[in-house]
């Protein structure tokens, strides 16, 4: 090793320890600032304890309690333990002084699981008196604590170490990786690991607990799988209101460890390997070498989800690497912080968009790229990969049309290129007749009740399809009209760009940095031009992302709306992710996209910055 390699090695190392440093102290000065400005206390209350000598008055009522404070005095969290078997939700009400002088009641509504034996409130205020309302009658108090001391939030802390990285790699590394802009996606693996990480065992991605779930008995071989305690409680579906504390979120993942090892038995799968489960392949991967591994519900848990990450940040990679033209593009549509969030959780999304992108980027380079020895197996792979894609979600089937777009002289001979050709065909029919071909047979037979929601609700596929075909202009109307009022939000709004699911959208505070994120991606757009994009190339561009766009508004209404109803149910700007791509490229039209080493910073900030703000605000628990 060399002197030079030395000094930078301890360089590196440096940073990390200063980054570490600098977590602890703003872990410390500021997350705490209030615990270590205000008296440290530490009681508890029961029925046979003394009254502590900072209270006046403890007076009980009912299944409630109220106390009385000597002097305003600062309490950071109340534990609680109840005397009860079922959830129950309690009322916390705190009197304090506002900043004017004036006595102000302060409400905050919570839930006491039993499974967790204790609940906790945080209340991080100076108080004057506090009341507990227990809404259960036959609930009653066993103990309450109420405390105020420094607490180190590891999971704020690991967000907050990586931000400072981030921060770092800003401003020391950007001039070394800034010349290879694939290896930038992997800003969003940073991001990614503490969507995961700080979630806990939550369903916090759309319809996690039903992607978990086939993916657990995807990992079983034969008919039957696994069931324990756990499974079951995940399969019931976790409530949202499980936990909203870090101690709570501990003793539930402490829980359900110790469920995972409890009344285990083999039942039969409500799930098999069908053309359909192409994108649980990964995750179920994951889960078997887990199972082997023998690791605990909550490792096995983050294994799947970190697993997809891992997944979607090498295809996004690839699809970076690979395309001749608009690497920038793809760089930014990676980054969108909904996409990191949706590949840290258990979906086949990863798999369907991800994989839709690395099979554009496939096509990009045989169409815009230099003719080479290899374009055969290049086209293959690409139309591979394109209908592989598409077989969890049928609807992003057209984009295999791409392939039509391939010129002639891209192939080595006649033969080849009608081969080509009857493969494209052949295999978007295959795909197409998936979905079409049984709710055809079942519509012309009266057959009903089949193709409905499994989640509930008065759908049915084939009396909507005979809805629709007896009001074909109404339905037409409502398409229409509902394309064009999502059309804002689904492609630069909140919905779109900084939606955590069941978590929500960030808030309204932080749609400046969006916006100027979206006017500084514009700024890097120049009147020369990189490729030759033809008026008939973007003309098929746009009608086969404006297919996708009906495919998936009609799908969502026969599948997921109740029969007749006058709007469609369930579309979710997500579902536009796979036609950013072809949609850029469109309106590009072939001019270049070029940002200096210091405006492609700026581009990547924002995404960073709304990532960093919603793990902030929505995925910490104090």
């Amino acid at each position: 090793m060399t002197e030079k390699a030395g000094k930078r090695i301890i360089k590196e190392i440096l940073i990390f320890v200063i980054c570490g440093v600098l977590a602890v102290l703003i872990e410390t000065l500021v997350f705490n600032r209030n615990a270590i400005a205000g008296k440290k206390v530490e009681f508890c209350i029961s029925e046979n304890s003394e009254i502590p000598e900072e209270i006046e008055n403890v007076e009980r009522k009912n299944a409630g309690i109220r106390i009385v404070f000597k002097e305003p005095t600062y309490i950071g969290k109340m534990k609680l333990c109840l005397n009860t078997g079922e959830r129950t939700e309690y009322t916390l009400f705190t009197k304090r002084e506002n900043a004017f002088g004036a006595e102000t009641l302060d409400v905050a509504e919570d839930v006491y699981w039993p499974e967790l034996e204790y609940g906790y409130t945080s209340i991080q205020k100076k108080i004057t008196a506090l009341s507990l309302a227990v809404s259960a009658s036959n609930a009653s108090i066993q103990e309450i604590w109420l405390y105020n001391k420094v607490q180190y939030n590891k999971d704020r802390m690991l967000i907050t170490f990586l931000a400072l990285l981030l921060l770092a790699f800003f401003v020391k590394k950007w001039n070394y990786l800034s010349k290879k802009v694939e290896y930038l996606v992997f800003l969003g693996g940073i991001l990614g690991v503490c969507f995961l990480y700080t979630g806990g065992i939550q369903e916090n991605g759309w319809d996690e607990q039903i992607h978990f779930m086939t993916a657990y008995q995807l990992s079983f071989r034969g008919n039957a799988s696994e069931t324990n305690d756990a499974v079951v409680r995940m399969q019931e579906r976790i409530p949202k209101d499980m936990y909203n504390t870090l101690e709570e979120k501990q003793l539930f993942i402490q829980y359900m460890n110790n469920a995972y090892n409890q009344n285990k038995e083999m039942t039969e799968k409500t799930v098999g390997w069908n053309y359909r489960q192409t994108g649980y392949i990964n995750q179920a991967a994951a889960l078997w070498i887990g199972r082997h591994l023998k690791l605990s519900f909550y490792q096995l848990f983050l294994l799947g989800k970190a697993i997809n990450l891992l997944t979607y940040l090498v295809l996004m990679f690839l699809a970076i690497k690979i395309t001749p033209v608009y690497k920038n593009v793809l760089l930014l549509l990676a980054m969108i912080p909904t996409q990191i969030f949706i590949a840290s959780t258990y979906t086949y999304d990863v798999i369907v968009h991800a994989g839709l992108m690395f099979g554009f980027a496939c096509w990009a380079k045989i169409v815009f790229g230099e003719k080479q020895k290899r374009s055969s197996i290049l086209i293959v792979v690409s139309i591979f990969v394109l209908l592989l894609a598409s077989l969890s979600k049928a609807v992003y089937v057209p984009l295999v049309l791409l392939c039509c777009l391939i010129p002639k002289e891209k192939f080595s001979s006649e033969r080849q290129f009608r081969l080509f050709w009857g493969i494209v065909l052949l295999g978007c029919a295959v795909v197409v007749m998936t979905f079409s071909v049984p709710l055809i047979r079942y519509t012309i037979n009266g057959q009903t009740g089949i193709m409905t929601d499994s989640r509930g609700g008065d759908t049915d596929a084939v009396l909507q399809l005979q809805s629709i075909l007896r009001h074909p202009a109404v339905y037409v109307k409502m398409l229409i009209t509902s394309i064009i009022e999502a059309l804002s939000d689904f492609f630069v709004g909140h919905a779109a760009l900084a939606n955590f699911g069941r978590l929500g959208e960030l808030g309204s505070e932080f749609l400046l940095v969006t916006v100027l994120w979206i006017l500084d991606c514009f700024s890097g757009i120049k009147g020369t031009f990189v490729c030759r994009i033809t008026k008939k190339m973007r003309v098929f561009l746009w009608a086969i992302s404006l297919s996708i766009i009906v495919l998936v508004w009609t799908s969502m209404y026969l599948i997921y709306t109740p029969v007749g109803t006058d709007h469609m149910n369930g579309v979710q700007a997500r579902y536009y992710f796979p036609i950013l791509a072809p949609v850029s490229f469109a309106l590009l039209g072939g001019r270049n996209v070029e940002f200096s080493e210091k405006t492609l910073k700026f581009s990547l900030l924002p995404p960073v910055v709304l990532s960093l703000a919603a793990l902030y605000q929505l995925f910490i628990y104090l």
